[in-house]
């Protein structure tokens, strides 16, 4: 099954990535137009779906992986839990200086970075780069 998945997920995960990229660059231009008091926008449940779908598909991929290696799958997967909390966590407080310095661009810099990352993923795969 591992690949059957492999010879697609690329292009899955760069048509997410591409859409959530995109996304946020179009409403960075929306919240540039609305007032400058609101301090927090929620994200649509269509993005969070979006979201949700692309991470349960990378786990999917690590899923199958583990279950063809020789390790403790709850230690590892103990881990990773961990070690994503303390990378979100340092994210989000990054994001906060972040948001300080670009001055209410970050929204587009950062679907330029998902963008780009998704090309890179797509890119590796076809074994362009």
């Amino acid at each position: 099954m591992a690949d059957k998945i492999n010879d697609y997920d690329h292009w899955i995960i760069f048509g997410l990535l591409a859409y959530l990229g995109i996304n946020m660059i179009r409403n960075s231009k929306k919240a540039a137009e609305e007032e400058s008091h609101i301090i927090c926008q929620l994200v649509s449940w269509r993005e969070i779906v979006v979201l949700a779908f692309a991470t349960s598909l990378d786990a999917l991929a690590i899923g199958l992986t583990f279950a063809f290696m020789d390790i403790n799958v709850w230690g590892a997967s103990g881990l990773i839990g961990v070690v994503a909390f303390l990378i979100s966590l340092v994210g989000v407080f990054l994001g906060q200086q972040l948001k300080r310095f670009l001055g209410g661009r970050e929204e587009v810099l950062g679907g330029l970075v998902l963008i780009l990352i998704g090309l890179k993923i797509l890119l590796q795969h076809l074994q362009i780069i």
